[in-house]
């Protein structure tokens, strides 16, 4: 007898919710091998920064050696990106700025290393590869890297260390970084901003009527925006102030912060049974991921 073959007819919904299913399968598996070449990204600046930061404290180096080194990599393998002199010192920056044992301690008792879930927090040195036209006295890594730097690129961290003065808030631009999945240039203006102080410092930055109104509330978002971007005159009316932020929606809900969401410049609410026209310059909903 012939095989029957049965057929099973799915819904659309049922194939929707399978094709999230796939994608979501594509979309973890790439953010892992992302994070995985970020924590070896990381790695490798850390030994090399440590490297030349003790040849460098043991005055065996000097500046024209590093710019020698710079000068070898380059001639033997052109393909290699990232290896100028000034990366080469900013290796060494990374490293020393983070391998402290304030910045551990820090670290530690602000739970940072716990609020890093990425793949890429279980960082751990890898042992030095010992060549045979290599045979370099080369003490094995004294610290590890702390997991917390796994939360945001070497670049972002290069910002940071630059225009940051505290471990407090380095770390908070790590974290923030992260959860807002700033570029360079995005947490730049962040830096610039003082995004730090806006959050971080309820007091100072909140309006006093808000404070007023809510004391005992946490602080979630910030009171207070630099639209400085906007480059308006200093006599500026609202019909001013409403065209230059839909001409720079982008930088300014970069400024309120990725988790807001752009809905419309004029937006109806119902007040007392007719609809009301809002009569801020345009309506910014805020959401979760």
């Amino acid at each position: 007898m012939p095989k029957t073959s049965h057929v099973i007819i799915l819904s659309n919904t049922e194939l929707e919710k399978q094709f999230e299913y796939i994608l979501s399968i594509i979309e973890y598996h790439q953010l892992s091998a992302v994070t995985h070449v970020n924590a070896e990204i990381l790695l490798t600046n850390w030994t090399i920064g440590e490297y030349i930061s003790n040849q460098l404290q043991s005055a065996q180096w000097g500046n024209k050696v590093v710019s020698d080194l710079a000068d070898y990599i380059k001639r033997h393998n052109p393909k290699l990106r990232g290896y100028s002199k000034r990366n080469l010192y900013n290796m060494v920056k990374f490293y020393d700025t983070y391998s402290h044992d304030q910045f551990y301690t820090l670290a530690q008792s602000l739970h940072a290393d716990e609020i890093v879930q990425l793949p890429t927090a279980q960082l751990t040195t890898a042992p030095i590869v010992q060549l045979p036209t290599a045979q370099i006295n080369h003490v094995q890594s004294r610290k590890t890297i702390p997991p917390v730097l796994a939360a945001t690129t070497f670049t972002n961290h290069v910002e940071i260390i630059n225009r940051c003065k505290t471990d407090d808030e380095r770390i908070f631009y790590m974290l923030y970084a992260s959860q807002q999945r700033l570029k360079t240039e995005e947490l730049r203006r962040c830096i610039v901003n003082q995004t730090y102080a806006s959050l971080m410092g309820k007091e100072k930055m909140l309006s006093p009527k808000m404070i007023a109104q809510y004391p005992n509330t946490e602080f979630m978002l910030k009171d207070k925006a630099f639209v400085d971007f906007l480059h308006l005159p200093a006599k500026h009316n609202e019909h001013h102030l409403h065209k230059a932020l839909l001409q720079h929606m982008k930088e300014f809900i970069l400024e309120l912060g990725k988790d807001f969401l752009f809905i419309d410049s004029e937006y109806g609410v119902e007040v007392g049974g007719s609809i009301n026209v809002l009569t801020c310059c345009f309506s910014i909903e805020h959401y979760n991921v």
